[in-house]
């Protein structure tokens, strides 16, 4: 009985240790990036500065890391997948491009580098990526873990971009759940115009809306911040929540709606209420202009949810 009660307590110490440093390893390499970083927008195109009343167009997609909701799908799928995507990409041919859910060597989408498969195709354009989720390794659940992720936004544009930064929302996360949080943040892009003011592009991901209040104020301060300077701003992406008072495709309330908070002076939402842009049926997915920008039309390009979850929406606009 003690040889018993001896290997028991030998077995139970091991994996103390065990969970003990996997947890120190989680804490030691989690991703804690700075309130802003500069990104480096690579393959920067050289332009002249963008001339008002000429029409631009601008589309965003969420990806879905090419993995269309399936579980360890092979890496053929994966691949098919984001082939699909980069055709109808290369269909629209935007000047400007939001991505989100682009994986880097994740375990989950087979350590396949996303970034590096758009930019080879997408060749005429200059883009920039900053991670929106980084976790060293998570090796739970048991049955199919999550491994390594690094899952990034990436903005793409055709027209010489003057900066681009990654601005951190915020976190505010119990400490068991923190080392695996998202890291929700804006990736902005800069681009001069003729009439003096900045064309800003803040493209963002909302993925965990229990921080949605803090978040909305980072958000809400940054976009006036911007307005008050004279710039024109485009925000889009994936709101992970409604974003307009009509929709007709939800099927369940909820209190996270983007239009009630974000409902400004200054800014509109531009929405297609004729398309759900999700498989939940929901409009979650869109853009929120600031008022000194024309828009001149809004698609949400159904593409049969064939390679993601979510459908692009693509938009006309001109600077006033």
């Amino acid at each position: 009985m003690r040889q018993a009660f001896n290997r028991l307590a030998i077995v139970l110490l091991i994996i103390s240790v065990i969970v003990i440093l996997y947890f120190s390893s989680l804490t030691a390499f989690q991703y804690n990036p700075e309130d802003v970083i500069f990104v480096e927008t690579l393959n920067n195109p050289k332009s002249n500065p963008l001339a008002s009343q000429t029409p631009f167009t601008i589309i965003t997609h969420n990806l879905g890391s090419g993995i269309n909701e399936q579980k360890e799908p092979p890496i053929e799928h994966i691949i098919n997948n984001m082939t699909l995507a980069i055709d109808d990409l290369l269909i629209a041919n935007s000047d400007f491009i939001f991505l989100q859910e682009i994986d880097q060597y994740s375990t989950r989408s087979q350590h396949t580098n996303q970034v590096h498969l758009l930019k080879n195709v997408l060749q005429n354009y200059g883009y920039a990526f900053a991670s929106n989720l980084k976790i060293h390794y998570l090796a739970i659940p048991i049955n199919g873990h999550f491994g390594i992720t690094n899952q990034n936004l990436m903005t793409l544009s055709k027209y010489q971009v003057a900066e681009s930064s990654r601005v951190k929302l915020p976190m505010d996360f119990p400490w068991h759940k923190e080392m695996t949080a998202p890291d929700d943040a804006l990736l902005v892009s800069r681009l001069k115009t003729q009439t003096g003011p900045e064309l800003v592009l803040a493209n963002v991901q909302i993925q965990d809306l229990g921080n949605f209040p803090e978040i909305l104020v980072i958000i809400e301060a940054f976009l006036k911040a911007e307005y008050a300077l004279g710039n024109y701003i485009i925000l889009g992406g994936d709101f992970n929540s409604s974003i307009t008072s009509i929709d007709p495709f939800s099927t369940a309330s909820s209190q996270y709606h983007f239009h009630n908070f974000l409902n400004m002076d200054n800014f509109f939402w531009a929405v297609d209420e004729t398309v759900a842009t999700n498989q939940n049926g929901e409009l979650s997915n869109g853009f929120l202009f600031s008022d000194n920008i024309d828009l001149l039309a809004l698609e949400t390009l159904q593409s049969g949810f064939a390679y993601s979850p979510q459908n692009s929406v693509s938009a006309t606009f001109m600077l006033k």
